[in-house]
């Protein structure tokens, strides 16, 4: 059900079907509220639901160079013993201690930099939360709720972008169930990164706007290779409003649930 809606975010796509998600920041739009992203209409809307059960957590995670090595390579391209391997956004990666878990580049990595900030290709499977669904899994094998109540309702809340970041929350990602904490728990136990979070509202328009490679990274998973693509609904780390949080689909919206 779409309540409303606030400005628009303009992006290009081809495409009808995509991936959605939940942000980290809340809108001060009123009390239950939160915003995730579809692709099907490039605007913003708000719609019910902090506890729906259909939306996926997605980690951004950050790790050593040392414990990646590029998709359909073995080993990462050759590195000069003083420096480190560049990695440009998009690229895809996967973890060298579990290959199947992949990722994409979030962020830009030069040759002076010894970690690199990667996107989960897929969100995490709500079984146990310790690995990522297979490209053609649905949403009965990764939604989740966000939280089990909006712990955020009492603060003072931004009115608009930069909103107010969930994943440094204590309350939010303390709570064993919450996305937060099964972003960081994931990231930490079967990453060997030293912490995990959600993507924030800020992060994803960045990419939304960037252009058709980065749209897919953020809307659904895009094999570079085949040029398949494959949609998916997740939390976004921004909260939006007294109980709402944004979220990510893969028809390119981002929304505001209850």
């Amino acid at each position: 059900m779409i309540w409303g809606k606030a400005n628009e975010i303009t992006q290009y796509s081809n495409k009808s079907y995509g991936l959605n998600y939940w942000l980290s920041s809340v809108f001060a739009y009123g009390k239950n509220y939160m915003w995730y992203v579809n692709a099907e209409r490039e605007n913003i809307d708000i719609m019910y639901g902090i506890s729906n059960g259909n939306i996926g957590v997605r980690p951004v995670i950050e790790v050593s160079k040392s414990s990646i090595t590029k998709a359909g390579e073995g080993n990462p391209t050759t590195e000069n013993p003083t420096t480190y391997t560049t990695y440009r956004k998009g690229a895809p990666v996967a973890l060298k201690s579990n290959p199947n878990e992949r990722f994409y580049v979030l962020e830009d990595s030069d040759a002076n930099t010894e970690t690199v900030t990667l996107l989960a290709k897929t969100c995490l499977n709500n079984t146990d939360y310790s690995s990522q669904v297979a490209d053609t899994a649905t949403r009965d094998d990764y939604g989740c709720a966000f939280s089990t109540k909006s712990y955020w309702e009492n603060e003072t809340l931004p009115t608009n972008t930069p909103y107010f970041n969930l994943n440094n929350y204590n309350p939010v990602k303390n709570e064993t169930v919450s996305a937060v904490y099964r972003a960081n728990a994931y990231a930490v136990t079967n990453c060997g990164a030293t912490e995990g979070r959600l993507l924030t509202y800020e992060e994803a328009k960045v990419l939304y706007n960037e252009g058709m490679i980065s749209s897919y990274m953020l809307c659904g998973q895009f094999d570079l290779d085949t040029g398949s693509y494959t949609a998916m609904d997740y939390w976004l780390g921004s909260a939006d409003g007294k109980s709402g949080v944004h979220t990510m689909d893969g028809i390119k919206r981002i929304h505001v649930w209850l």
